[in-house]
């Protein structure tokens, strides 16, 4: 604020009528500013920018350049050289609250994270093969204030390293993604459950094409008391395992090869009653997707509910979804007229309905309109279908489509 007082305060002289200098002395364009205008000007340059802007002159490095660097908070390292994002984090790293390296940066950027990346909130970072485990000994030590990170392993190898970077993390981590391009790696590192065990608050595990034995599945249900999102895409099991986590809101099991009936939800009854988001798409085991393991997860809490691409048939387990307001069954052959108008009887709050590859007809789409010329008031239902279903419907005579209902033909 002050800086922003000295420039109205300040008598500048006028530019000159025919050209581009300032008076007779273009030297003095932008020199005659003091530092606090130079600083308040260059906080608006991109990173790479104030980088440059020290190789003006020592004078502008010296005085405008340490003073800069504040209101950078996030920083995507990613397609920039190593030496460059150094010189980077050296500059602005206690002001960070984000960052993303990838793997083009090597290991020894890790101990200049953590010298002066102190403050950092969340944590994005690539491992490259053959990993380095003396740069990950003390990186994570300053790291008081670090709540999430996400690690990305280009080969199975780094997979069990990761231990060594979990021991020098503090213990209040709150959230840990791990993926993989790799298509089911070997299983985890006898090593994990016991690294695993450490986090008192952990909240959030995703783990992305990861083979998990039951030592793991043991570690997660350890964390039942905290634990309120679980996330296992592309990942297989060795054995008929059983989650138990109570507290769960989210749980997404989405192109699994496990067969869910048998290892994830029998045995342990009402063990979901908290699960307000379940995504079971694309599950290779789809036919043994029954009524029975829906409706013990989530009941009436259950608010978005995706069973695409499997062989689910709803029945009578709509009647149970009250507070359902998004449920995609795309390409759910089975899913027929008599399903959706349940779940438009009983679910007043339904706000999204993906219906394409079901088989459902025109018949769905007019219950639809008398659905929501019924609504007073609320929120718009939007309805997804195939081009014939859409195109059926409106050949109809006398169609008036509520302001609050959009049907959307997926070609």
């Amino acid at each position: 604020m002050e800086g922003n007082k000295r420039i109205k305060q300040m008598h500048l002289p006028l530019l000159e009528t025919n050209g581009s200098t300032m008076n007779e002395d273009s030297d003095r364009s932008i020199n005659i500013l003091p530092d606090e205008c130079l600083i308040l000007i260059c906080s608006h340059l991109s990173s790479i920018d104030r980088l440059n802007m020290e190789k003006v002159c020592q004078s502008w490095k010296a005085s405008v350049s340490p003073l800069i660097w504040n209101n950078i908070t996030k920083f995507d390292a990613r397609g920039y050289q190593q030496l460059t994002v150094e010189r980077l984090i050296t500059r602005c790293g206690r002001f960070l609250k984000d960052l993303i390296l990838d793997s083009s940066c090597d290991y020894s950027i890790f101990p200049i994270v953590g010298e002066h990346c102190i403050n950092l909130v969340n944590f994005d970072f690539g491992l490259r093969p053959n990993f380095e485990e003396m740069y990950f000994r003390n990186s994570f030590n300053n790291m008081k204030k670090l709540k999430s990170i996400k690690i990305w392993a280009d080969d199975s190898n780094s997979i069990d390293n990761l231990a060594h970077i979990f021991h020098s993390i503090h213990n209040d981590i709150e959230e840990i993604s791990f993926f993989t391009p790799l298509k089911y790696v070997k299983p985890m590192s006898k090593r994990w459950p016991n690294v695993f065990e450490k986090f008192t608050t952990l909240r959030k595990i995703l783990m992305f094409h990861c083979e998990l034995n039951d030592e793991i599945i043991d570690m997660i249900n350890k964390k039942k008391t905290t634990l309120t999102e679980l996330t296992l895409i592309y990942s297989c099991f060795w054995s008929s395992i059983q989650l138990d986590l109570p507290n769960l809101e989210s749980l997404c099991l989405r192109h699994c090869p496990v067969v869910i009936e048998n290892c994830l939800i029998n045995g342990v009854p009402n063990n979901f009653k908290q699960l307000s988001i379940v995504n079971l798409g694309l599950s290779v085991s789809n036919d043994m997707i029954s009524q029975e393991t829906v409706s013990r997860i989530g009941k009436q809490n259950l608010k978005k509910l995706r069973l695409d691409n499997t062989s689910f048939c709803f029945g009578k387990l709509t009647k149970n979804l009250f507070n359902l307001k998004f449920l995609d069954c795309a390409r759910c052959v089975a899913v027929t007229d008599s399903n959706i108008i349940t779940v438009l009887k009983n679910c007043k709050n339904i706000q999204f309905l993906y219906l394409v590859g079901t088989s459902i007809t025109v018949n769905t789409l007019c219950f639809a309109v008398d659905v929501v010329n019924q609504r007073e008031r609320g929120p718009p239902l939007i309805i997804s279908v195939n081009r014939n279903v859409y195109d059926d419907f409106f050949k109809k005579d006398g169609v008036i489509i509520p302001h609050l209902l959009a049907i959307k033909k997926v070609v």
